[in-house]
């Protein structure tokens, strides 16, 4: 293999190492009216400085800190009039660092504007796309309808470096196989951001797609971006209580 696809996969695995495994939980406690508390966890690998600097990417001049700083503004930017921030922490101990924010809601589908603006700058650079990320409660007779989704569009569009016209053979076929390699590595990307969504129904739920529900109010739903590289669909949530 030319030196340059090894570097290429060099490249994508310090990447790997440098950002760690991301994590992103929402959990929603939701009360008998249909108002609540909207939990957000992110969090990401608090490695040691002297691995860090053996990691780093030259390319790159992220600051793992000043990413959960702007994942902060973006979510607090600008609030609903009836959203509220009730708490908010910091966390850099037992070999994580993140933050918790604690956000007060009278309707759900309100949060759905909050959400809208997670990712919009922090990872405009790594997936070229925002998710798009939902959440609603309905009442149909006597029952309440949650449901949610997250979906991030991954961008397979490829910026040459010169035209293929202007390119030599040897140019051509590196870009086809960097090309290749980096489809077969995205999946290990992807799978380092993480996600867990967590709802607690005011009474026992009657039907779900949950991977699981605890305590016949509690439904649990795991996933990871793997999942857009594989299947390009949204990740659907749905309860009914």
């Amino acid at each position: 293999m030319r030196w340059k696809l090894v570097g290429f996969a060099l490249g994508l695995l310090v990447l790997v190492i440098s950002t760690g495994c991301i994590s992103v939980e929402q959990e929603v406690f939701l009360n008998a009216d249909g108002s609540g508390e909207f939990v957000i966890h992110i969090s990401l690998p608090d490695f040691p400085e002297e691995l860090k600097s053996k990691a780093k990417d030259p390319s790159s001049n992220k600051d793992p800190v000043a990413e959960l700083e702007k994942m902060k503004m973006e979510l607090t930017t600008a609030l609903p009039p009836s959203v509220k921030v009730k708490d908010f922490k910091t966390v850099q101990q037992n070999g994580v660092q993140g933050f918790y924010m604690v956000l007060q809601f009278k309707n759900l589908k309100e949060m759905t504007e909050v959400l809208a603006k997670f990712g919009k700058e922090s990872f405009k650079d790594d997936i070229k796309s925002q998710p798009d990320w939902n959440v609603e409660l309905n009442k149909v007779g006597t029952k309440w309808n949650y449901s949610s989704s997250f979906y991030v569009k991954l961008d397979d569009d490829k910026k040459a470096d010169k035209p293929e016209s202007k390119k030599t053979a040897d140019e051509q076929q590196d870009d086809k196989m960097a090309d290749d390699l980096s489809k077969e590595l995205a999946p290990l990307l992807m799978s380092t951001v993480r996600m867990r969504f967590v709802l607690h129904a005011p009474s026992p739920i009657t039907d779900s797609n949950a991977d699981i529900v605890m305590h016949e109010n509690i439904a649990v739903w795991n996933c990871s971006f793997a999942a857009f590289v594989k299947d390009k669909k949204p990740i659907q949530m749905r309860a009914s209580y």
